[in-house]
This record gives structure tokens, C-alpha cells and sequence, in this order.
């Protein structure tokens, strides 16, 4: 599954083992009531959160079209134009389940805006090794792609484009960071040490880092 290879990789990125599946928190449904959502992307994932006390529940949704697509056109087999944008989103809806659960097993916070932050970053190199690994070469498309030409979806609150907004030029900081450092000299080790210790960074140590 697609999506178990995603959660694979971002696990070997970041040196880190979830105890748990992806694959057995997939929910049905995009709507949840008494829950948390974070990252409902044009409807395509979210991942929802529910407290039950001291308990936490967690679902992941993807939409089934968003899936079959990933299914019949595998990125890992060969990423192209049109499966580029399902595979982000899917890398989306995993990394926000995975460093919310992450962050969850070691009882610390976690913020939304934090989640995005990651999620963009995890876009971002997840798809950079899949197509070097491909292509040998860099996707010089992908930074614009991510970080500058595109447009806010209509349906998107005040609060959640102002966090989309934030989220987006924080991690375009970072990214063009390692792009400049790491990525175009092929420093690879040195990048991976780079990502691995930004991901264990909290909400406000991130800021301060990307904050000029």
C-alpha cells in the first residue's frame, strides 16, 4: 500500500519507528463531528482527533478517488505530472498523522501550525529523493510548485489561510535552506542530520529558527 510506503520512508528520513499502521487508522468518511481536523485539503485528506479523556482517537481520511489514483498511476513506480499532486497530498495526510502520533507517544504537544510546517517540508524531500532516485537529478520545478505558484483555495477560512499562509513561507525557508546547503551539492548525510533535528524541534523552537 501506497501509503504505508510513504509512512516507510518518512520514518527511514527521520530516523524514527511509529508503533502504529497507517493503514488500520483509515476512516470513510471526511466529516466527524466532536472532532479535531487538521489538513482538510480541497476534501482530498484530514486527519481528525478526538479526545476521550485521557485517551486520544485518531482517524485518517483519504478520498477513494484520491487512492485509486495513487493505485492505478504509482508514483513510486514512475512520478509524473499527473500523479505529482495526489502524491503530495497523500505525503500530506501521512505526515500529519505521523508527527501527530509521534509527538503523541512522547506525551508533548503539537500544534496545527506546526503539523503544516512539517507536512510542507516532508512534500518537499520526500518527493526530491523519489524523483533524484528516478531521474538522477533534482526536480527543479517542485520549489515553485510548492512554494510560489499556486493559488488559496476559495473554500479556506480567514484562521486556516492565515495558518496556510504562515506554515507555507516557514517552510519555504527551510527548504531553500537545504536546497542551497544540501540538496544541490549532494550532501546527503549532512542533509538528513539538517531535516532530523528540525524534526524534533517544538512549535516555538521552529519559529525561532525560520523567524529572520
Amino acid at each position: 500500500m501506497i501509503l504505508e510506503k510513504i509512512q516507510k520512508d518518512l520514518e527511514t528520513l527521520y530516523a524514527i519507528q511509529l508503533d502504529q499502521n497507517v493503514k488500520n487508522f483509515l476512516t470513510q468518511t471526511g466529516h466527524q463531528k466532536g472532532t479535531q481536523k487538521i489538513g482538510s485539503r480541497f476534501q482530498q485528506e484530514a486527519l481528525f482527533i478526538r479526545q476521550n479523556g485521557n485517551d486520544v482517537e485518531v482517524g485518517l481520511f483519504f478520498h477513494p478517488k484520491l487512492l485509486q489514483k495513487l493505485k492505478t498511476d504509482n508514483p513510486y513506480t514512475r512520478l509524473n505530472t499527473s500523479n505529482l499532486e495526489p502524491f503530495l497530498t497523500a505525503t500530506e495526510g501521512v505526515s500529519h498523522f505521523l508527527y501527530f502520533l509521534s509527538r503523541a507517544e512522547k506525551e508533548l504537544p503539537v500544534t496545527q501550525l506546526e503539523m503544516e510546517v512539517q507536512a510542507e517540508v516532508d512534500k518537499y524531500l520526500l518527493t526530491c529523493f523519489l524523483y533524484y532516485h528516478q531521474h538522477h537529478t533534482l526536480p527543479l520545478f517542485l520549489f515553485p510548485a510548492l512554494f510560489e505558484n499556486f493559488r488559496w483555495h476559495e473554500a479556506l477560512t480567514p484562521e486556516e489561510k492565515e495558518r496556510y499562509e504562515k506554515a507555507n513561507t516557514l517552510a519555504a525557508r527551510f527548504c531553500n535552506h537545504l536546497e542551497t546547503h544540501y540538496l544541490r551539492a549532494k550532501r546527503w548525510q549532512a542533509l538528513l542530520g539538517a531535516a532530523r533535528q528540525f524534526y524534533r524541534l517544538n512549535h516555538w523552537a521552529k519559529i525561532r529558527l525560520l523567524t529572520p
